[in-house]
């Protein structure tokens, strides 16, 4: 309806995104021909990357065994944490994956007591080393893959996920996941142990060093802005009192006279040396804080200095033994924790951990808790955030063609939209983790393209045997309610506790791999995690129920690579308003572009509501979502769709429709219909209007004359079109709408469209 150029004027507005060529017109986002890659190798020449990351190893080996190892380790993890967790770095000096390495290569070398501390100058180049150590595996590993292979690329892209991707929840749905299933083993398993309690020990144990990391960070900042020497000098004695290598410097600095400047410089390097404090826990202190069980819990997750001596450190990239057992055991009976965010970066090796040093064989009732919890928060989750829904569990069905009787983990109903969600709740072994090519197979059929399979038998089974199709619960035999005189469109997800980000959220790194075929929609894979993610900022029925029915059908729109939290993000900034034509050989990489979705945010606890969120309406539409959303009488079968036929409208269309509308009513001329159409994919949404002089009693020839309009405008189409028709009238005394219609239209075998409802 627009051109691309007018679009942009209308629309256009500064975003961080990648996109490749002007055939595609992402609403809120700019276009770019190229993206820079920090990481990028600017090299000349061949590197041998092995011998680099042996180099690299050596250094940093040298650089720990002759210093102060509380302080280099403590200074590093300071670094780190403070630049991805506090002010979240994009670009951080350490990446949490190189600090979990440099504690492992420090566990593979055996104690040594030097007091020797480290320069801000020998800091800087030994973090640097330690960024090129993992610029080095990376490389030596990417040259071992053929671009050409796409089974090759697909485990290359699951190695480079495994070393990189940490925080598959965020804090507090993690703790309510992992307290939920180990409660659920603790009463399966009838244990003397306590496993809910045990992870929320660790929790405290995390959020202890958090806080001590926030305070600290609190003394440094009012200290930098302090306005007298008295104050600046409060500060330091803060930080001598948290080390005894800080005091002994501070005894050789505090007698000489310094202007106020350099008072605070010399303090905020006083405080790079009493970092150690942040980490060490003292066992007394712990005692008091969780009691005496905690010692003998965080002994079982330590390893000591040297008990990786011997290990081929490269091995640890992908595999770390400090991912399950994070603390350090130090020779004074107190323990060390750099990685102070372990609770949630892999909790379920860690879960994993706990109950397998239970002594019990707990792993068949830890797999059970998996799963119940799993269906259950699904379907709690999808009731929350769909208030009119029907939700079914474990829905039963015969395909009459062959015999066979399958099952649907849960189905929610919402009107005339049917969306089917398959939990799966198997893990992801190590070994396909680490690319074993085998193992990944393996697992991403089971967890992912299973899911489909399953997906499209119950899409086809609606589809040829409306009517007759039959749907009911397996425990009790409810059936499903799904009026099925009147076609539906199901909408298929499959939900699982571990996948594997970007490569599990659009099917091309499977289809290129052979492992699914193009003949039909994907069915989007998301964690529960991101789910609760969906709901929690999507806090309107009307805008999650919307969110569902696009994002099952990004896919057909263009090609991308990116995961949940960059597809939302791009559904909040624009409601998925696309324009144009993806180019067919291109791939759009969504990169830093997850923003807004990296902040707190606490949901309306009233669902039921027709916000809108994410697109942004002209008013009168607005108002008219809410009223059809509320309405008690006569659109309420069909409300859902008339809906998401407004919000899948361009806003710049709508805008039209409602300068049309206007002037209508204001005495303005021209009875012709006026038409806004979108299509994704195979499915086209139409919002058209109707303008009448005065009320036409007979309510069917408005539905007549509404039909042939829908008629003629779906003709055009080969899919499925949803056509909502609104009718105004000349002098009316409604805010918005004086009735509308819907009609859901298809393509006959003779190519003509067949109205169904």
């Amino acid at each position: 309806m627009y051109p691309i150029d007018k679009l942009k004027a209308y629309c256009n507005k500064d975003y961080c995104v990648a996109m490749v060529k002007n055939e595609l017109y992402i609403h809120g986002y700019d276009l770019t021909d190229q993206w820079h890659d920090q990481d990028e190798d600017t090299d000349e020449g061949i590197v041998d990357w092995d011998a680099e990351f042996q180099a690299k190893k050596t250094k940093l080996e040298t650089f720990l065994g002759c210093r102060d190892i509380d302080i280099a380790l403590g200074k590093t993890a300071h670094q780190c944490l403070t630049e991805t967790l506090v002010f979240k770095n994009r670009y951080p000096t350490i990446e949490l994956a190189a600090l979990e390495a440099f504690q492992a290569l420090f566990l593979t070398m055996p104690i040594h007591s030097s007091s020797v501390p480290t320069s801000p100058g020998n800091f800087s180049r030994h973090w640097k080393a330690l960024a090129r150590l993992f610029q080095a595996f990376s490389k030596k590993q990417s040259n071992l893959v053929d671009p050409k292979d796409p089974i090759k690329v697909l485990t290359w892209r699951t190695k480079l996920q495994t070393i990189y991707y940490r925080f598959p929840f965020d804090q507090d749905v993690c703790a309510e996941i992992a307290a939920d299933i180990l409660g659920r083993i603790d009463r399966k398993g009838n244990v003397a142990t306590d496993f809910a309690t045990q992870f929320k020990m660790l929790i405290g144990i995390s959020q202890l060093v958090a806080k001590r990391l926030h305070d600290f960070m609190s003394h440094i900042g009012q200290m930098m802005r302090a306005v007298s020497q008295e104050e600046t000098i409060a500060h330091i004695e803060y930080f001598c009192s948290l080390s005894p290598a800080t005091n002994r410097m501070w005894e050789r600095c505090k007698l000489k006279q310094r202007p106020l400047d350099d008072m605070k410089h010399l303090g905020y390097q006083l405080s790079e040396l009493s970092t150690p404090w942040l980490f060490i826990l003292k066992k007394d202190e712990l005692i008091r804080e969780f009691g005496t069980e905690c010692v003998p819990l965080i002994k079982s997750l330590s390893l000591r200095p040297g008990e990786l001596a011997g290990k081929n450190f490269e091995h640890f990239v992908m595999d770390n033994p400090v991912w399950d057992k994070p603390f350090i055991a130090r020779p004074d009976g107190n323990f060390f924790l750099a990685i102070q965010y372990f609770p949630f970066s892999y909790p379920f090796r860690i879960i994993e951990r706990l109950i397998v040093d239970g002594k019990t064989d707990l792993l068949g009732a830890y797999s059970d808790a998996r799963s119940d919890f799993l269906e259950d928060a699904i379907a709690a989750t999808l009731k929350q955030a769909m208030p009119s829904a029907e939700i079914y569990r474990s829905v039963l069905w015969d395909d009459p063609d062959t015999g066979i009787r399958y099952e649907n983990d849960v189905v929610a109903v919402v009107g005339n939209f049917i969306f089917a969600f398959e939990a799966k709740s198997g893990k992801i072994s190590p070994a396909a983790r680490r690319g074993a090519e085998k193992s990944l197979l393996k697992n991403v059929k089971s967890l992912f393209v299973e899911p489909w399979q399953q997906s499209q038998r119950l899409q086809r089974y609606l589809n040829e045997h409306g009517k007759t199709a039959k749907l009911w619960e397996k425990v009790g035999g409810r059936p499903v309610k799904i009026d099925l005189d009147k076609p539906k469109i199901a909408f298929s997800y499959s939900v699982c506790l571990e996948h594997l980000a970007a490569l599990s959220s659009s099917k091309h790194f499977f289809l290129e791999a052979g492992l699914v075929s193009n003949n039909y929609i994907w069915a989007p894979v998301l964690s529960i995690g991101e789910l609760f993610m969906l709901s929690k900022f999507l806090d309107s029925e009307v805008s999650f129920v919307h969110y569902l029915t696009r994002r099952f059908r990004i896919g057909e729109q263009f090609d991308f690579d990116g995961d949940e939290q960059d597809l939302l993000s791009m559904y909040l900034t624009n409601g998925f308003c696309l324009f144009g034509e993806a180019p067919p050989d291109k791939r759009i990489m969504f990169r830093d572009s997850d923003d807004t979705v990296r902040v707190n945010r606490t949901p309306n606890p009233e669902r039921a509501r027709a916000e809108v969120i994410g697109i942004s309406l002209p008013p009168i539409w607005t108002k008219t979502v809410e009223e059809i959303y509320t309405s008690t009488v006569g659109t309420v079968r069909h409300r859902f769709d008339i809906i998401c036929a407004i919000l899948n409208q361009p806003p710049p269309s709508l805008l039209e429709l409602q300068k049309r509308i206007r002037s209508w009513r204001r005495g303005g001329g021209g009875k012709e219909p006026r038409v806004s159409n979108y299509a994704v994919g195979s499915q086209q949404y139409v919002v058209a209007t109707m303008f009448l002089n005065k009320p036409i009693l007979a309510e069917d020839d408005l539905r007549n004359e509404a039909r042939m309009l829908a008629m003629e405008i779906s003709s055009n189409f080969e899919g499925m079109t949803d056509c909502a028709i609104f009718l105004y009238l000349k002098k009316s005394k409604q805010m918005t709408h004086d009735g509308v219609f819907f009609f859901r239209a298809g393509p006959q075998d003779h190519g003509k469209a067949a109205l169904f409802f």
